[in-house]
């Protein structure tokens, strides 16, 4: 959705994302160009380069689960090489434990 909607001429502060997620451009020298929470981008440290992004600079995607200091929650990232930058996206992370009693196709769910 970022990236067609970039590809179409929609600036990165006009694409419209599900509240609950955040998205981020990230160059190819893993510096944070833009943060979709504009409210908070100067404490953002652009210099760091994270687990799920140097993954997808090897195998075009990367994932990541880790408690963010910056939102004080945890959080799942998913990042994706494109030629001239990467998208990482993340979501609050929210894990729900299925009783097997109640749901024998736990492992699809």
């Amino acid at each position: 959705e970022v990236y067609h909607s970039h590809t179409h001429g929609v600036p990165f502060d006009e694409i419209h994302i599900p509240d609950n997620c955040r998205f981020s451009i990230i160059d190819t020298n893993y510096n944070v160009v833009y943060f979709s929470d504009n409210n908070n981008f100067n404490t953002f440290d652009s210099k760091e380069a994270r687990a799920e992004v140097i993954e997808a600079s090897i195998t075009g995607t990367g994932t990541s689960l880790r408690f963010s200091t910056f939102a004080q929650k945890e959080y799942l990232y998913f990042a994706k090489k494109y030629p001239q930058f990467y998208i990482r996206t993340s979501t609050p992370y929210q894990f729900e434990s299925i009783e097997a009693a109640y749901h024998k196709y736990r492992y699809q769910y």
